[in-house]
């Protein structure tokens, strides 16, 4: 599948989210992984594919880089360049979820010794140190995603 099939897809299926209030940000241009992965499932329903998506929400970075290692890629809520989240005063949670204004999601897709290799929209393919996205990870809420083969 294509890549910017299955974007556009998930879009829809996002903004159908945003619509239905499973926690996709209405106006913000964000969802939390419960809207991402209803998107996708939804995309992969309607293909009668064997793929699920999963919402790894509070899994340890240790089991994300397991998972990574064996080569399948970890959508990871972030933010952009990396930076420490920033908080603002009127709202830092929503539905239990972290609120930050440089909120962001990238995919993890690789670990080349000290380096996380990420694929972020807005700079392409990149290299964060390792520890870093590990601690920033735990300061974005732990949020993640992916799409594997149903078991």
């Amino acid at each position: 599948m294509g890549a910017a099939v299955l974007s556009t897809a998930a879009l829809v299926g996002i903004q159908e989210a945003f619509a239905q209030g499973s926690l996709g940000i209405a106006g913000s241009g964000s969802a939390m992984p419960p809207a991402v992965v209803a998107a996708a499932e939804r995309y992969l329903a309607e293909r009668s594919s064997k793929l699920v998506a999963t919402d790894l929400t509070g899994t340890s970075f240790t089991k994300i880089k397991g998972m990574v290692k064996r080569g399948l890629p970890v959508m990871v809520w972030s933010t952009i360049d990396a930076e420490t989240p920033v908080y603002t005063s009127l709202r830092t949670e929503v539905e239990g979820y972290p609120w930050y204004r440089n909120f962001h999601c990238v995919v993890l897709y690789g670990i080349d010794g000290n380096d996380a290799l990420v694929s972020d929209p807005l700079e392409g393919l990149v290299r964060r140190d390792l520890a870093w996205f590990t601690i920033l990870h735990r300061a974005c809420g732990l949020m993640a995603a992916s799409i594997d083969v149903a078991s």
